[in-house]
């Protein structure tokens, strides 16, 4: 399971953001946090970006151009991802049948390369083409990668209580029909912000 976090910068971004506060002119940056967690909870500079998310994404790009000789486990990255998330990247395309035991592209992967999606959801979208359901896929989908969610219950009354208990529960289908039959209700009220600050979403998403 990926997702993304709010986590703390470093001393490095934070250095560098105070720079922007006098790039055009005299300025001050203003910390909300007390000076010693800068110095003993951030770290000196922050992980890149390839050594801490999924490469399935990269690494399916990199199939999809035709290099060759390339072996994805021995490529020059810039900054060198672990072999473990490699290989990880490697068995997850595998199971979502984007490259074959070889390890060669398919053209399933080939046609989910041209999506800019996470390649899980590409392999969800073509499946769902093939099975006359693209539409509600697109929905969920969509959904997931605006990562709607629920905000934390505002009111303890029972009619708070009682919304939140009347959004469809997936009719035991699991969280992704859950999430459209939410959307469809959403729809059904016209999109209207109000049923979402009635059921505690984030309107904003």
């Amino acid at each position: 399971m990926y997702s993304l976090d709010v986590v703390e910068i470093s001393r490095v971004q934070a250095d560098q953001r105070a720079g922007r506060a006098g790039r055009t002119r005299p300025g001050k940056c203003y910390r909300l946090y007390p000076s010693s967690i800068y110095q003993k909870e951030f770290l000196e500079a922050t992980v890149p970006e390839i050594q801490r998310t999924s490469l399935a994404g990269s690494v399916l790009y990199l199939k999809s151009l035709n290099l060759p000789d390339i072996d994805i486990l021995k490529f020059d990255f810039l900054d060198p991802p672990s072999r473990e998330s490699l290989e990880d990247a490697l068995r997850q395309l595998y199971l979502i049948d984007a490259i074959d035991e070889s390890g060669q592209i398919t053209d399933v992967g080939r046609l989910m390369a041209e999506l800019p999606l996470d390649p899980s959801l590409s392999r969800t979208l073509i499946e769902a083409n093939e099975l006359g359901c693209l539409s509600q896929a697109l929905t969920v989908a969509a959904v997931l990668s605006a990562e709607i969610t629920l905000r934390q219950t505002r009111s303890k009354d029972m009619e708070g209580k009682r919304k939140r208990q009347e959004l469809p529960d997936g009719s035991g289908w699991g969280d992704h029909v859950q999430l459209l039959q939410i959307f469809e209700s959403w729809d059904q009220a016209d999109y209207d912000p109000r049923w979402c600050s009635d059921h505690d979403f984030r309107y904003g998403a």
